[in-house]
């Protein structure tokens, strides 16, 4: 059980390949102002259309930075994720706005991303963003990625954090989580972040 809004430091890699040939090393950096609002304004490709991170405010975001080819911990986090919202009132599902943010916007296009987000629930919108876009918000949010070369038809997988983040549309985080969290405990993750953002 969650004990108070202290902010884990969970840095997780998805266990997809170990060996590395390009991406970034980014890690949590200082947000400024400006650099949150340049963030909010941002055009995002998404399975619901256009969208910038304005367009979600007074929401709680679940951000989860991923990839459709991912073998374990990306399907496992979205059911998990699947699962809390599940258990939460329909008032309270309404201020939350989960997003799945490619890591592989090359293969992970919007046609890739609609069918695979639905799969797991129907809130959930995917994020295709550019590759100065990806820069952007992986550097902003301290998330890790990066290509790694593979044998067989996939050629190359991602190796990737894996935290769920739950951010408010300026980038304010209010917790960093681990996604093996069992669904009952992220749901309350998740409903004590609204009530947190609702008094601000």
């Amino acid at each position: 059980m969650c004990k108070g809004w202290l902010i884990l430091t969970l840095l997780l890699l998805s266990a997809c390949d170990n060996s590395p040939t390009a991406g970034n090393q980014f890690s949590p950096l200082p947000q400024t102002r400006g650099e949150a609002e340049q963030l909010r304004q941002l055009s995002l490709n998404t399975t619901a259309g256009e969208r910038r991170l304005s367009d979600f405010d007074n929401q709680l975001l679940l951000l989860f930075f991923g990839f459709s080819h991912c073998p374990d911990i990306c399907p496992t986090t979205l059911m998990n994720v699947s699962k809390a919202l599940q258990q939460l009132p329909p008032e309270s599902v309404q201020l939350v706005q989960p997003l799945f943010i490619t890591v592989d916007p090359e293969r992970d296009t919007i046609d890739v991303l609609r069918p695979y987000t639905r799969h797991f629930h129907a809130a959930i919108l995917g994020v295709q963003p550019d590759t100065e876009q990806l820069l952007q918000l992986t550097k902003f949010f301290g998330i890790y990625y990066r290509k790694v070369a593979q044998e067989g038809a996939l050629e190359y997988s991602m190796d990737h954090s894996a935290q769920l983040l739950l951010s408010s549309s300026y980038g304010q985080i209010l917790g960093v989580l681990d996604p093996h969290m069992p669904a009952d405990e992220l749901a309350l993750w998740i409903k004590g972040a609204v009530a947190r953002l609702q008094a601000q």
